[in-house]
């Protein structure tokens, strides 16, 4: 902008600090902007300290990508809380977004045993688990070894990022089916 120095530089039409050089000197101006997530446009324009005050205006077009800091939703599907699962076979099914991508669902039972699972793994605290890295995201859990009563499941997920959501936690009821002899 020639020699005659500059007297102010705007960003987004507020006044950034550090913005004034005298002569052919560098301004080394500052200013702290908030961006929104996409594409945010700043324009930038400097004035010179000449009689006739020339400016000069750039746009810069910036794209913000917030990063990830939650850990993805996860809804068990079934069994449901609070089911009775009549029979040797229960079947889990879950959905999990996130914006980064969902790296993987992990089904959990509580048992003593592990049994004939050879897909399952664990123990971890009591519990085995499967994990699943493919929508739709199910599991099937012989639970032969198992006799009536209540049983604790559980299904969480694990996002791109490597943060983990919630546990989604609900109580089944194993009922062997009963047979009426005549």
């Amino acid at each position: 902008m020639g020699n005659s120095g500059i007297s102010k530089v705007k960003v987004n039409g507020v006044r950034a600090s550090g913005d004034t050089a005298r002569g052919d000197g560098v301004a080394n101006w500052e200013m702290t902007i908030t961006l929104n997530p996409g594409y945010n446009k700043i324009i930038v324009e400097a004035f010179d300290d000449a009689p006739n005050k020339n400016s000069i205006l750039k746009i810069i077009t910036v794209k913000y990508n917030p990063p990830d800091t939650t850990g993805p939703e996860v809804k068990l599907i079934k069994p449901q809380h609070l089911s009775v699962i009549v029979g040797n076979i229960i079947e889990f099914e879950a959905t999990a977004s996130d914006p980064s991508g969902v790296d993987c669902v992990i089904f959990c039972i509580q048992s003593p045993s592990l049994g004939n699972n050879p897909d399952w793994s664990g123990p971890i605290e009591g519990f085995y688990y499967y994990i699943d890295e493919t929508p739709p995201y199910s599991a099937i859990y012989d639970w032969t070894h198992l006799g009536d009563g209540t049983y604790s499941i559980g299904v969480l997920a694990k996002d791109k990022v490597g943060r983990w959501s919630n546990p989604v936690a609900a109580i089944i009821e194993k009922r062997l089916p009963k047979f009426l002899y005549l």
